[in-house]
């Protein structure tokens, strides 16, 4: 019987997100146009830097997860044009 490899994050105290290994891209499915606009509604607020994961989630009321912030940002324009968000304030 194979045995599937765990998943391994790196998770650096850095405001970057660094090259592979640390990849998420899960796709489109987790991430509804909800979020994709909650996370947009943060962003344009200019209340903390998106790269502060922990304020955004607050700031989103919970309703986005850590991996929901790592998927937006790695696939960040694709969201955009998918659920054609406004992203001028």
């Amino acid at each position: 019987m194979e045995t599937s490899k765990p998943l391994i994050l790196y998770w650096y105290a850095s405001p970057v997100i660094p090259d592979p290994p640390f990849q998420l891209n899960w796709g489109c499915e987790m991430i509804t146009k909800k979020k994709i606009q909650v996370y947009e509604d943060v962003r344009q607020s200019g209340l903390t830097n998106m790269f502060d994961i922990k304020s955004v989630i607050a700031l989103s009321r919970e309703l986005l997860t850590k991996a929901d912030c790592i998927d937006i940002m790695q696939n960040y324009s694709t969201y955009i044009e998918k659920y054609k968000i406004n992203r001028e304030g």
